[in-house]
């Protein structure tokens, strides 16, 4: 009788998956494979000399993603034990894997840790390495311990289904495809402006506080505290290698949850559905945050289920300190609460209740809170000025600006079909602002099946899994009102996989049933964009690395915007660090990605007023902008003139022609040039 029901349902999301393949066929043309590019890297002989050479010498690719190994390993093991000391509160019952759990406390504990740190101006490398001495001494201690896990796993897997071997040994190896991107160097431009260049900024002026020329430097930033520490530890390699643990993480924690709740084989194909995502793979390619809050939200959405309060109130206090988006889909994990226990407690419990998870909440939260509040008296500012009553920092420091300039509020209605039209585009396959990398390929016909859960009561827990879909949809309503990129809903469709697997237990209830299951979901290794994916962040970052690709012997530059390259900005630093001896910052003008520069400087965003813009705005004479500059110890000034041009055709820019002659005048008269690069020209101020 179930075959009669759920094998047409079966079928129905097959044909669903070959319609979104064919609709994306016709929208796109024939997906392309190009091998092309740095492939030809592999065959040149005296790349690899030349990166022994440089090894023997302790510098080079070879060395830094060794130096990053050792890093990561050190900090890895100092993560996992300190969430240790967070997870021997809970049951083994409650959780069924811990090691998400503890990956998940362990850096959130970590990252609070270093924002005390740099509260209190202790951004020192001696407190990296003293961390960094610590968690080597736990990890080589508990390498026995490793060692007899991994036994038992692997005896485990010895008595696992042919088809569910085949299934986690793909994931395995998909995984590793992606890994590559972090032993090559970060190109990505919100990374170099925001992820790395914040922490580059903190690091080099010695001070964690906002710059009001960076309106991102206002929010809440766990991830860049972790990337504070890893810097300090003179290793990149180490901070993406973080960074993309926590797609392994996301995985074990969407396997063991799910397995627990169905079977194996559903955990299985949920994480595959999730890996086969253009938009997921793309999170662990580069230093990023979003992965981070999904992965501290669906941590909290575990632990909450597993009735652990507390622990779940810190992962989810993690994921707002990780990301504002965060809080809108906290609330609707508390909505997912509501229906799960409800009936099952009476008033005072509720209470009682509600006040561990909000402490669990407060400790991680708070923080970031008390940090916004001190300097901008608005606890998530920029946003809710008005309830608020206080004035921003800056004018420009405004939502629309922070959403993504969001269409005007009159214009509401066509806005909220713009947004929901822009992700349904990119979920069946169109591109989305010329990239691939915010697509779910072809899988959503059997995410739409996942409806099946609301009408049938399956051997997984019902409500489980009718909580989890409410939650992903109310956070997709919630998001509806910004300018909606589908990378923001990532966290919506991991939380959907609840749901889906939910449906898979009844749909796929034999072994030929999963067969064509799993080789449907294979299918979207022809999509366009996984495609695109595996040449440009997973052959080319192989050959990359396989060659030493360091920051010493490759240049990269960034499409989206004018960018300067890494050797023209490596080479400027390193004439900044010998011929600068006093305390004056550096003024960048016209650069936008400041990571790397380690010397005191001020930089603006793309998205915010350069600050020579602001002083232009004070001065009649060019001694009048030399005095406010050597008044505000910027002594020199870093230019670049693409990026500059770039500054002054953008929204932000209130540069006149008077503005101009002024600036002009202002370098013949009072900057004396120090060097120049291709792109760079490096000035001091003079008298």
């Amino acid at each position: 009788m179930q075959d009669k029901i759920y094998l047409p349902l079966l079928l129905v999301a097959i044909a669903l998956v070959a319609f979104f393949a064919y609709l994306n066929l016709k929208l796109t043309g024939l997906p392309q494979f190009d091998v092309q590019g740095t492939v030809h890297l592999l065959f040149q002989k005296t790349l690899y000399v030349q990166a022994l050479k440089d090894l023997a010498h302790f510098t080079g690719g070879y060395a830094l993603d060794l130096w990053g190994l050792f890093v990561f390993f050190s900090m890895a093991s100092l993560i996992f034990w300190v969430g240790g000391l967070w997870t021997n509160y809970c049951s083994e019952e409650a959780i069924k894997n811990p090691l998400p759990i503890k990956w998940a406390l362990g850096s959130a504990t970590l990252s609070l840790i270093w924002f005390f740190f740099a509260s209190i101006k202790l951004i020192q490398s001696n407190i990296a390495f003293i961390l960094l001495a610590l968690g080597l001494a736990i990890g080589i201690s508990r390498l026995p311990t490793l060692f007899i896990q991994l036994k038992k796993y692997f005896i485990d897997f010895k008595s696992w289904t042919n088809i569910d071997k085949f299934t986690a040994l793909f994931l395995f190896g998909w995984s590793m495809v992606w890994v590559a991107n972090a032993f090559i160097p970060e190109t990505w431009y919100d990374s170099l402006e925001y992820q790395l260049g914040l922490p580059s900024y903190y690091i080099a002026n010695r001070e964690f506080k906002p710059n009001p020329n960076v309106l991102f430097s206002y929010i809440n930033q766990n991830a860049q505290m972790v990337y504070v520490w890893s810097l300090l530890a003179k290793s990149e390699v180490a901070l993406k290698l973080w960074n993309f643990s926590f797609l392994l993480m996301l995985d074990l924690a969407v396997y063991s949850f799910i397995k627990k709740l169905t079977y194996r084989f559903c955990g299985l194909i949920a994480v595959l559905m999730m890996n086969l995502m253009p938009m997921m793979i793309w999170q662990t390619t580069y230093a990023s945050n979003d992965l981070q809050t999904t992965f501290y939200l669906l941590s909290g959405w575990i632990l909450l289920v597993n009735n652990q309060l507390f622990l779940s109130g810190c992962c989810l206090g993690a994921a707002f300190g990780t990301k504002y988006t965060a809080l809108g889909f906290i609330l609707c994990c508390f909505v997912g609460a509501l229906i799960l226990y409800y009936k099952k407690a009476n008033r005072g419990q509720w209470f009682k209740n509600l006040s561990v998870w909000l402490i669990g909440l407060s400790l991680f939260a708070f923080p970031w809170i008390i940090r916004n509040t001190i300097y901008t008296k608005n606890p998530i500012y920029p946003f809710y000025q008005k309830i608020f009553k206080n004035n921003p920092i800056k004018n420009w420091h405004t939502e629309q600006v922070f959403l993504g300039l969001a269409p005007p509020k009159g214009d509401q209605p066509r806005a909220l079909i713009k947004n929901y039209k822009q992700l349904i585009g990119a979920l069946i396959g169109i591109e989305y602002n010329n990239t691939v990398m915010y697509q779910t390929g072809w899988i959503l016909g059997i995410f739409i099946i996942g409806i099946v859960p609301f009408l049938h009561q399956s051997t997984v827990d019902f409500k489980i899994a009718q909580a989890s879909a409410v939650v992903a949809l109310l956070g997709l309503l919630q998001m509806s009102g910004m300018v909606m990129n589908p990378r923001y809903a990532m966290m919506c469709i991991i939380f959907f996989l609840i749901p889906v697997a939910s449906a898979i237990s009844v749909l796929a209830n034999s072994r030929w049933k999963q067969a064509m299951l799993l080789g449907t979901i294979l299918s979207n290794l022809f999509f366009h964009g996984t495609l695109k994916n595996l040449t440009r962040h997973g052959i080319q970052p192989w050959t990359l690395a396989l060659v030493g690709a360091g920051v010493e012997r490759f240049d990269f530059t960034v499409p989206l915007f004018p960018f300067i390259g890494i050797h023209d900005f490596n080479a400027m630093n390193q004439f900044c660090e010998k011929n600068i001896n006093d305390n004056g910052k550096v003024l960048m003008i016209g650069i936008f990605t400041p990571y790397r520069f380690t010397r005191p400087f001020h930089y603006s965003a793309y998205i915010d007023r350069q600050r020579i813009d602001e002083l232009l705005d004070s001065c009649q004479e060019p001694a009048q902008l030399r005095d406010l500059m050597l008044n505000s110890n910027l002594n020199y000034v870093l230019f670049d003139a693409l990026g500059w041009k770039e500054y002054v055709q953008n929204q932000f820019s209130t540069m006149t022609p008077e503005k101009f002659i002024l600036l002009n005048k202002f370098f013949k008269l009072h900057a004396r040039q120090m060097a120049n690069t291709q792109n760079l020209i490096l000035f001091k101020i003079t008298n």
